[in-house]
C-alpha cells in the first residue's frame, strides 16, 4: 500500500487520485470516500485542489 508518516495528507491525496483515475470518481466524491475510510485525510485546501487538478488533467488528456 501507499503511506507516509501520518498517513493522512499526501497519502490521502494519492489515494483520492487513484479513485479518480481508476474508478472514475469525481474528485469531491473520491475525497469523501477517503475521509470515510481514514478521517482527517486530505488535510488542506491545497491538497483538495491537487485532486481536482488531477481530475481536470485526466479529463483534458483523454481522447
Amino acid at each position: 500500500g501507499i503511506h507516509c508518516r501520518m498517513g493522512r495528507g499526501r497519502t490521502g491525496v494519492m489515494a483520492a487520485c487513484y479513485l479518480v483515475h481508476f474508478l472514475d470518481q469525481p474528485p469531491e466524491r473520491a475525497i469523501i470516500n477517503i475521509r470515510l475510510m481514514r478521517p482527517g485525510s486530505v488535510e488542506t485546501y491545497e491538497q483538495e485542489k491537487a485532486v481536482v487538478a488531477y481530475h481536470d488533467y485526466l479529463r483534458n488528456t483523454k481522447s
